[in-house]
């Protein structure tokens, strides 16, 4: 597909009933304009969020059936939203409340903070659809910030769509960047920057280029708000950024970097051997009050050894230093001192959120619920998820057809993961590690068929 192509939204040959779910149902209604969804701009729908609460039923029909709870009535914006997930038919979309002039409106849902950007997740390439609630989940106590995610299941204009994560977009709200004033041209409040992929960033007023070529996007303030002095003030701040981890020395990058927050980020990037890890979805930020960048994290469907691109697919291999497109994590790891920070802050998520027994219950917790009502079934029949080739031609690890295969292979690469990690941060013994048959069995091999 070329970059500037217009990606449309398309419904699944398979139709699907949808009667009654425990998950939330996101009902939109396109008012006839359907085909105007797209990746090139917003169009206006109506949505509807049915949620009656954990462990109740939620039953297709909205207001019209009695004892339904409302999320969310009301209008909104949808447009088509991704990289290389607008390949596949199963499209994710950016979500934008607005009120009857179709001004923003910064809405609570799921018991969140207001606000009126969200996103609704496809999660297609992650066959599990659990890579990144699981991710999410096991990072949030580690974090400043970590979005937080909902399954739901989507209908689009009465043709049921499939399960979706119903997320919040990484915002300045939800970071507790402050709004930039008029004048404030040394953005007291804080601003957030992004790395992506680059498109046609290079042409774009909120883009700024290091001198490691990197380019970086800022997100805000919003390039319609942003000024000359606060961009340069940013570009600035990046540039001292870059300058201090160039120099390999902790007790300079110290002064620019919260290292717990940039170490603990390094960790879950290595745990799962995320292939965009240092190149894609970065996102970091300062705020009022705090004179160091800190990162959130996004984006895992393709981690946790689900794909055979750059390596991704082995638990033997350290993601920082494979092809990069920021030096930062691969040069701080260079210093004796952040190691020491890294080991110590792994030893922590190791003893809290990250062992390997709390790792098994968020996996086994998140399958039941996408098994108990059959939303998996419905998700996977819909998008022949068994029975046709992906479209994108992504070269996929693990071939096994049914969840539960899918499932165990995923518990089975994290087990092995967590042997080679503690080998590197906590010290276990490297011939162990070895001579682990879960590692001699499937460190450097293609498939786990059992």
């Amino acid at each position: 597909m070329k970059s500037n192509e217009r990606v449309c939204f398309t419904n699944p040959e398979v139709k699907t009933e949808l009667r009654t779910s425990n998950l939330p149902i996101v009902i939109i209604d396109t008012r006839g304009k359907q085909e105007k969804i797209s990746d090139a701009g917003y169009t206006d729908v109506e949505m509807r969020i049915i949620n009656n609460g954990e462990g109740q039923l939620n039953i297709y029909g909205g207001k019209e059936i009695p004892n339904q709870t409302l999320e969310y009535e009301g209008l909104a914006k949808i447009r088509i939203r991704g990289n290389t997930t607008k390949e596949v038919k199963k499209k994710s979309f950016a979500v934008r409340l607005v009120d009857e002039k179709g001004n923003e409106l910064k809405q609570k849902l799921f018991g969140r903070k207001k606000s009126d950007k969200w996103c609704l997740l496809a999660i297609h390439k992650d066959r599990t659809l659990m890579r990144d609630a699981l991710t999410y989940n096991l990072s949030e106590a580690y974090l400043d910030y970590v979005p937080h995610v909902y399954y739901c299941e989507l209908i689009v204009d009465d043709i049921y769509q499939g399960v979706y994560l119903f997320a919040e977009q990484v915002s300045r709200e939800r970071l507790g960047i402050k709004k930039s004033e008029a004048g404030d041209d040394l953005l007291q409040g804080g601003f957030l920057v992004e790395k992506d992929r680059t498109g046609d960033l290079q042409s774009s007023c909120n883009t700024l280029q290091t001198s490691s070529k990197a380019l970086f996007e800022i997100k805000y303030p919003k390039d319609k708000n942003l000024s000359s002095g606060q961009r340069q003030h940013i570009e600035l701040e990046i540039k001292a950024l870059e300058t201090a981890i160039a120099s390999g020395d902790y007790q300079v990058f110290s002064e620019h970097v919260d290292i717990e927050s940039f170490a603990t980020f390094h960790l879950i990037q290595e745990f799962t051997n995320n292939i965009d890890a240092y190149r894609f979805s970065h996102k970091f930020y300062k705020r009022k009050g705090e004179e160091l960048f800190k990162m959130t994290i996004w984006d895992f469907d393709l981690a946790y050894g689900n794909v055979k691109i750059r390596n991704g697919q082995y638990v033997d291999v350290d993601r920082d230093i494979q092809e990069q497109s920021i030096f930062w994590w691969s040069k701080m790891k260079e210093d004796s001192t952040y190691r020491d920070a890294m080991s110590r802050r792994w030893q922590e998520m190791r003893e809290g959120d990250f062992s390997d027994e709390h790792i098994e219950h968020v996996i086994d917790s998140l399958s039941s619920l996408l098994q108990v009502n059959d939303a998996i079934v419905r998700n996977h029949s819909t998008w022949e998820v068994w029975t046709k080739p992906y479209e994108d031609g992504t070269d996929y690890m693990f071939t096994g057809n049914s969840y539960e295969q899918q499932t165990r292979f995923l518990k089975y690469w994290i087990t092995c993961r967590l042997k080679y990690m503690d080998a590197k941060y906590r010290g276990v013994n490297d011939d162990d590690i070895k001579t682990d048959s879960c590692l001699t069995n499937y460190g450097r091999m293609s498939f786990y068929q059992n």
